[in-house]
């Protein structure tokens, strides 16, 4: 019976993918907008993701007060309610087919929220603060050229006064959110028998410090 048994293991940089989890309001809306949705949609259906997500998974409320928008809002106590696969988002937004298609490719919710700079797509590097279609442009030069892209200092040279500043400006946050190598790596697995049973894993692999880590952080 095992004989008969097929798989398919798919990987994928998860720092290439806008970890849906991690980003904010802001993020996501721009996230949308770029891939061709208009503002107030974008804007809706980042704030209805961020509701949904922020919610306490126990269902208590959150912390309400007067003036201050929902969206902004963060529960009082107990753990959000994060999503546990990207079908899920899809489950809690009201989202035109087409724009959900060129989404889901590059939405992830599963590692360090980090963005690699060697591989993110230009809608995941637009979220970045500072990263303007110019820089984005410098990105892909730089690769198309097959150059090594490993400090925000390579992009400096090729960007135009008003570029520079920006990006300099925002440099303190994309310290902290940029990276230059792949060192998250989501592997996806399915399995199926001739029986019709199915089975899916969800694994994330890290390296850190020329040592890797596994950990399963979805089977069903």
């Amino acid at each position: 019976r095992l004989a008969s048994a097929r798989f398919v293991s798919v990987m994928s940089d998860a720092s290439a993918k806008l970890n849906i989890n991690q980003a904010g309001i802001t993020e996501i809306a721009q996230f949308f907008s770029v891939l061709g949705a208009d503002a107030p949609v974008a804007q809706q259906l980042a704030e209805t993701i961020c509701t949904h997500r922020d919610e306490p998974a126990d269902g208590s409320s959150t912390t309400a007060s007067r003036g201050v928008p929902v969206s902004t809002q963060r529960p009082a106590r107990s753990t959000p309610r994060v999503f546990k696969s990207v079908d899920e988002v899809a489950d809690v937004i009201d989202v035109a087919p087409q724009l959900w298609q060129r989404a889901y490719p590059l939405l992830t919710v599963f590692g360090s929220g980090r963005v690699n700079l060697r591989t993110a797509s230009a809608p995941v590097l637009m979220t970045l603060p500072g990263f303007s279609p110019e820089v984005v442009e410098a990105v892909n030069d730089v690769r198309q050229a097959g150059g090594r892209l490993t400090s925000l200092d390579d992009l400096l040279p090729r960007l135009s006064i008003t570029a520079r500043e920006l990006l300099l400006a925002a440099r303190p946050v994309l310290d902290q959110r940029l990276s230059y190598e792949t060192v998250e790596v989501e592997i996806r697995s399915s399995a199926w028998t001739a029986g019709g049973l199915h089975g899916e894993s969800v694994a994330l692999v890290r390296r850190s410090d020329r040592q890797l880590a596994a950990r399963v952080v979805r089977l069903q």
